[in-house]
């Protein structure tokens, strides 16, 4: 696994929304600031597109809502965990700042804010570019 060092950057992280968990390679510890920042591509949902930001959810996905993994990031968000764990979940999007929180040494995964049994339908990547700042 693979560490950045203040001011490094990684591009290319493919994020494809049929996988649960996509793995960056990147290793991430306490006190770590990093800027995370995602491709403008569309993945789809079953039939309904989106971009790396979510979307409200229609009617029916909104009956479900209750089910979705991280429950402060919208339908089909941008997602960061901390190895393959729901225990801390980060809402990113498009462009985001996220804090690596104390006791953390786990590899960075990000996912599509999907239901955990619902993947099967998902299409589409975007792409991660994961810069440390501090």
């Amino acid at each position: 696994m693979e560490r950045l060092e203040i001011g490094q950057r990684k591009d290319g992280i493919e994020v494809n929304s049929a996988l649960r968990w996509n793995r960056s390679g990147i290793r991430v510890m306490s006190g770590e600031h990093y800027q995370v920042q995602a491709s403008l591509d569309i993945w789809r949902d079953a039939s309904i597109p989106s971009d790396a930001n979510g979307q409200a959810g229609s009617a029916l996905q909104n009956c479900f809502k209750w089910l979705i993994r991280c429950k402060a990031a919208t339908w089909f968000q941008l997602v960061a965990a901390l190895g393959e764990s729901d225990k801390q979940l980060f809402p990113l999007g498009l462009d985001a700042h996220l804090n690596i929180p104390d006791g953390t040494d786990a590899e960075l995964t990000l996912f599509a804010n999907d239901v955990s049994l619902a993947y099967g339908n998902n299409r589409g990547s975007v792409w991660v570019s994961l810069t440390r700042l501090a």
